[in-house]
């Protein structure tokens, strides 16, 4: 076993001396932020599969569009356009404050 973690542990020292490309690096985030989107969707009842999404925007059905007006929302957050702050009543705090559930959690 602790041959096995000494094999572990040097096999990560390699990992982190090596670089992904840019291009694999963006298509991880691409796909990471796609699957976020798409589960994201998936709370609110969208049905569609990481494959149907994946397939991109050609048949415009309302659960793309939902997944993809995700895309589009995330985009903007993240970039110079985004205001810092948000003024609107809904961003305001409430007074009420998070305590611990019934089971003490």
């Amino acid at each position: 076993m602790e041959d096995l973690l000494r094999q572990l542990d040097a096999l990560r020292l390699a990992l982190e001396l090596v670089k992904p490309s840019p291009i694999v690096e963006e298509n991880i985030r691409r796909e990471s932020l796609l699957k976020s989107a798409l589960y994201s969707a998936k709370i609110e009842g969208n049905r569609l599969s990481y494959e149907e999404v994946a397939s991109g925007l050609n048949d415009q059905t309302r659960a793309k569009l939902e997944v993809f007006n995700l895309l589009k929302v995330h985009h903007f957050v993240y970039s110079k356009k985004s205001p810092k702050r948000i003024n609107h009543p809904a961003a305001e705090p409430t007074g009420y404050e998070l305590r611990p559930g019934p089971l003490g959690e």
